[in-house]
């Protein structure tokens, strides 16, 4: 058998204000995690920051659709597309990367009543075919 020590009662009181004041810190770290929670959740609702999120989804999504169309994995459209007008491809082309931004806002913006995520959406699909036509132009 071990054999116990012994604790005083000045130990004894050290190791309940120890525990008091790990305590405090815990409530006081808590109360820290919930204020930023909070403020986090005030700034996510904002204009700006809803704007910098879609405008950073449509730059990794463009980015994305430029690898794939580089591979040529986009322009391998179905059959019944590839004996179709340039014109229909390109118009396909479009819907596919209209849908892949609208994707893209939905997750990094959410729903909302307003029309801002439609709005930034057509401006990040008007913007990634253009440099789409860029890079196929050889720019």
């Amino acid at each position: 058998m071990k054999n116990r020590e012994k604790i005083t009662p000045q130990e004894k009181l050290r190791r309940q204000k120890l525990a008091e004041h790990r305590e405090k810190i815990g409530k006081r770290e808590a109360d820290a995690r919930r204020k930023v929670a909070q403020a986090w959740a005030k700034i996510g609702e904002g204009k700006k920051y809803r704007k910098a999120a879609a405008r950073e989804a449509s730059r990794a999504t463009t980015a994305e659709i430029r690898a794939e169309l580089f591979d040529g994995i986009l322009l391998q459209l179905s059959p019944s597309y590839a004996d179709r007008s340039i014109a229909i491809q390109k118009r396909v082309l479009r819907r596919i990367v209209e849908k892949r931004q609208a994707q893209a806002m939905l997750r990094e913006t959410g729903r909302s009543d307003d029309l801002f995520a439609s709005y930034i959406a057509c401006r990040a699909t008007s913007r990634c075919m253009r440099r789409l036509r860029q890079v196929a132009q050889g720019y």
